[in-house]
């Protein structure tokens, strides 16, 4: 089945494609695998209070509306794993060089962002309802300014252009690819794939905990060893895994 793409609604410009997603939503049901795509966002969606900044015309920019009622609560961040590896299988048509996936929501190319994730699910009881999942993926853009450090685009790193349709078409292919793993309860499969994707796996690295409001960051040294079903990292540290929600730990 390829539900994602099944409908596709096509704006030139506009506030945030979630925002438009989840309004939708509120209005009425709608087929699973909807997209909302535009090409410039005035008012796009990051991670918490974050933006997503990206140039007109040059790069994709969408929500998909899903439908996995399926699956349980305790298994969302599958969802999150499905969606990561369609991008990242996606990129790798279109260029030999590093591409990984930085836990909980990046995808890094060369070490950099190329694309972000936001999902909102929406529950009923145990299951999920309704997913938006939003994706930013820099094709085109060339110029990050402030974020030349810690951002790129296929474009940045192949040296040429993309035709956005096409890599669209792409992207559709590999998220029904992995949408269908998840649909027939595929978990160790999607699981193994993702692990064997994710940054910074068994590699001793830095990290710091998080300020608080009576004390400074706090620096730590350790080994991503995997994700549990709840989507935490787990982090072998002074001989001890402990686990991480997102924003309890800072890649340094």
């Amino acid at each position: 089945m390829n539900n994602i793409g099944s409908k596709l609604i096509v704006l030139k410009e506009i506030s945030s494609t979630n925002e438009y997603a989840y309004n939708l939503l509120s209005q009425s049901k709608q087929i699973d695998g909807t997209i909302v795509l535009t090409y410039f966002q005035t008012n796009g969606k990051g991670q918490g209070k974050n933006l997503w900044i990206s140039e007109k015309n040059k790069n994709l920019l969408l929500s998909i509306i899903l439908q996995p009622d399926y699956l349980d609560v305790e298994k969302q961040f599958y969802l999150s794993m499905i969606i990561s590896l369609g991008i990242l299988n996606t990129i790798k048509k279109y260029t030999s060089a590093d591409i990984k996936i930085k836990w909980p929501n990046d995808i890094f190319l060369s070490g950099k962002k190329v694309a972000g994730i936001l999902t909102k699910n929406i529950l009923s009881g145990r299951k999920i309802k309704n997913s938006i999942v939003g994706i930013g993926l820099n094709i085109n853009q060339d110029q990050f300014y402030k974020l030349e450090n810690i951002a790129t685009s296929l474009a940045k790193i192949e040296n040429k252009e993309f035709d956005l349709k096409d890599v669209l078409e792409e992207l559709i292919i590999n998220l029904n690819y992995f949408y269908n793993k998840l649909r027939k309860s595929q978990y160790a499969e999607i699981k193994k794939e993702y692990l064997e994707n994710l940054y910074k796996l068994n590699i001793q690295s830095d990290f710091e905990l998080p300020a608080t409001n009576n004390e400074p960051p706090k620096p730590f040294s350790g080994k991503i060893t995997g994700v549990d079903e709840s989507g935490r990292l787990l982090v072998e540290t002074q001989g001890k895994i402990k686990t991480f929600m997102h924003k309890e730990i800072i890649f340094t």
